[in-house]
């Protein structure tokens, strides 16, 4: 029996392939496979652009620390040519303001540099040299201001505080400038920030004065004169225009003109600019205080005055034989000595001084036991050091115009002087310096400026250094001014205004803040 097999359709449908895939799943496949394809195209064109943007907020860090590190120095810097030496406590009160100010802005830049992704190493590497760089300045400007009292008005301003942070910030300096060419960025430019800290007290060492003070300082040196309105701070300069200068030295104020000493003569510089200079030939200032002024001719003994013009008054006069004037005088007097036999090769001994009115034979004794000090005179008054050793002096002797002995004052505590009084144009008050032992270098010596109060005999002390030196009153007589002699604070280009004005019956200095150029001649 023979079976047969025949062919024909079936039930069952054959099974399909797991690879075949239908239209949507194809069309997903694709897409996925061209989205990574094209991502990992794209993936470093993106890591770039992405590490340009961080390279450039890394290099905004920095501008904003420089920005702020050249702020300081500014500010600071700005107020420090015109500071004297009494200005220490309020300028080291400005740097420790504006140090703690700006570490805290510091902090907030370290907080920003790190919150940067930096996508690449050399960025990572400019951040890291930034915060390093933010972190040791910030030490530095709070280790600084933790000592205010090492803090000098000649401090040295510089970006960098100290040597760990200059050095760090010459490492973020290179690094984020090799990030500038690699990266696109623009040129590096600090910023500009301001400091709110230290507002007040920058704006008080901004002040010409300490207090309000209506008066004028009028400075004269090589180039001129200056005048510098104490209250206002506004300064008028009058060049000269005579051409030995060099030679200049100035006498004494003359009504509203400046007179000096030239190697031809004197000069009379009027303080307003639109009037011109003149020049007395062949003299020599004699008198020290009024209208009209008294001068020698320096090849003879003849005396004569001219008044603000430089015109002459009246007729030359011829002093007794002998007789020699000390400088010190008004237009009607005129205060002169007798020098004993070798004043200059013998032993220093008294001589006597009168008051003599030229033109006239009489003449006014005053003391016989004057010393070799310069003496003064003003409101009325003469003031001559004197003493039992005349190299010293341990007393004033106050004389009136009619050389009537109006008040001897001994300088108190035995201390003695050898520089010349100051005496107020109102005659009130006189300044000098005191030492407690002869300054002769043989020993230690401290010296003192004091303050006589001619109508009550009684002295005050001025509290300050032993380097300050009174030079002149105001014309009202309530001001004293003065400067100081201390030559280790005196360098080229690096002299501060070295001046300070007393108040009649303080103890305390006050500060005069002008120029450099200023303070060097004084009227």
């Amino acid at each position: 029996m023979t079976d047969t097999i025949e062919w024909g359709d079936t039930d069952e449908r054959p099974r399909r392939s797991w690879l075949r895939l239908n239209r949507r799943r194809r069309v997903a496949l694709t897409v996925a496979g061209a989205l990574v394809a094209g991502g990992i195209v794209a993936w470093p064109p993106f890591t770039s652009w992405r590490a340009d943007a961080a390279a450039r907020q890394v290099q905004h860090v920095w501008e904003r620390a420089q920005g702020y590190d050249n702020a300081r120095l500014v500010t600071l810097a700005g107020v420090q040519r015109t500071l004297g030496a009494l200005d220490r406590p309020l300028f080291a009160r400005a740097v420790t303001e504006i140090e703690a100010e700006e570490a805290t802005a510091l902090d907030g830049l370290v907080r920003q540099a790190r919150a940067i992704r930096t996508w690449r190493s050399d960025v990572a590497a400019a951040r890291k040299a930034v915060v390093a760089a933010l972190l040791a300045q910030a030490r530095g400007l709070r280790a600084q201001a933790k000592q205010p009292a090492a803090i000098t008005v000649d401090l040295q301003m510089t970006t960098g505080v100290d040597a760990p942070a200059s050095a760090a910030a010459y490492v973020a300096t290179t690094r984020v400038e090799a990030l500038r060419k690699r990266h696109h960025l623009t040129a590096f430019v600090p910023s500009t920030e301001r400091f709110r800290s230290a507002a007040e007290t920058l704006a008080a060492l901004r002040r010409p004065t300490d207090q309000p003070l209506h008066l004028r300082l009028l400075t004269s040196g090589t180039a001129g004169l200056t005048v510098t309105d104490l209250y206002t701070g506004e300064v008028v300069r009058r060049p000269l225009d005579a051409t030995d200068t060099l030679s200049w030295q100035v006498e004494r104020m003359f009504g509203q003109s400046v007179v000096g000493s030239v190697d031809s003569g004197t000069l009379v510089v009027p303080l307003d600019p639109s009037r011109p200079e003149h020049r007395i030939a062949d003299s020599f200032v004699r008198s020290s205080d009024g209208s009209p002024m008294w001068l020698t001719s320096l090849s003879n003994a003849t005396l004569f005055r001219v008044d603000e013009s430089g015109a002459a008054v009246g007729h030359p006069v011829t002093l007794p034989d002998g007789m020699a004037l000390t400088g010190v005088g008004t237009g009607s007097l005129l205060l002169a000595t007798t020098p004993p036999p070798g004043e200059f090769n013998g032993p220093i001994r008294p001589a006597p001084y009168y008051l003599v009115r030229p033109g006239t034979a009489g003449r006014t004794d005053l003391a016989v036991t004057g010393c070799v000090q310069q003496p003064a005179l003003g409101g009325g008054l003469v003031v001559l050091p004197t003493g039992n050793i005349c190299d010293y002096a341990t007393r004033l002797q106050v004389f009136d115009l009619t050389g009537r002995l109006v008040r001897t004052a001994p300088i108190p505590d035995g201390a003695l002087t050898v520089t010349p009084p100051v005496c107020a144009p109102d005659g009130r008050h006189v300044a000098l310096i005191t030492y407690d032992a002869p300054p002769d270098g043989t020993g230690q010596t401290s010296a003192s400026v004091r303050v006589l109060d001619t109508t009550t005999g009684t002295w005050t002390t001025v509290d300050a250094p032993g380097d300050w030196a009174p030079l002149d009153w105001s014309s009202d007589g309530t001001t004293l001014l003065l400067q100081s002699t201390d030559i280790t604070r005196f360098a080229p280009n690096d002299q501060f205004g070295e001046l300070a004005y007393l108040r009649a019956g303080e103890t305390t200095l006050h500060s005069i803040r002008v120029a450099a150029d200023q303070a060097a001649f004084l009227v």
